[in-house]
């Protein structure tokens, strides 16, 4: 699943099963260069992840990944819309909405069926329970250098 949402999110193609992955596997040279760029990064984030001990390292090249493909688009003189028409940056939102803007679906908070709420009270307090242990095995692991 993780896999086939970064290959789809890197090449710009509906990854959805097993039969779509054949659309990966074309000599398209702009295809291949974002793959190889994805693979590229991911192998810098596990080396980084997994070999360099300092706490601001992997943070660093989280940061510094964006700046450096948009500075090195910048030396190349590859312009930004020409970035957008090979899909390499996404097409700006037309009409970009904000997250409240949810509510909306619901007509405010009219059309919310409140009456069931008391009766998922149990459900939140074991889901609230599950997230505490699993995030303190988490931390245990982390601190003991597992996966």
């Amino acid at each position: 699943f993780c896999l086939a949402a970064g290959a789809s999110v890197a090449t710009g193609l509906s990854i959805e099963g097993f039969g779509t992955w054949q659309q990966c596997f074309v000599l398209d040279p702009i295809l291949l260069s974002k793959l190889g760029l994805s693979l590229s990064l991911a192998a810098l984030l596990f080396f980084f992840s997994y070999k360099v001990k300092h706490v601001a390292a992997l943070p660093a090249v989280l940061i510094s990944t964006p700046l450096l493909f948009f500075l090195a688009l910048g030396v190349s003189g590859v312009s930004l819309e020409t970035a957008r028409n090979e899909k390499w940056i996404p097409e700006p939102e037309q009409h970009p909405h904000s997250g409240w803007e949810a509510f909306h679906l619901y007509n405010g908070f009219r059309n919310i069926a409140w009456h069931t709420l008391p009766s998922q009270a149990s459900n939140v307090i074991l889901l609230a329970c599950f997230v505490a242990f699993g995030s303190a095995l988490d931390i245990a692991a982390i601190q003991t250098e597992q996966p």
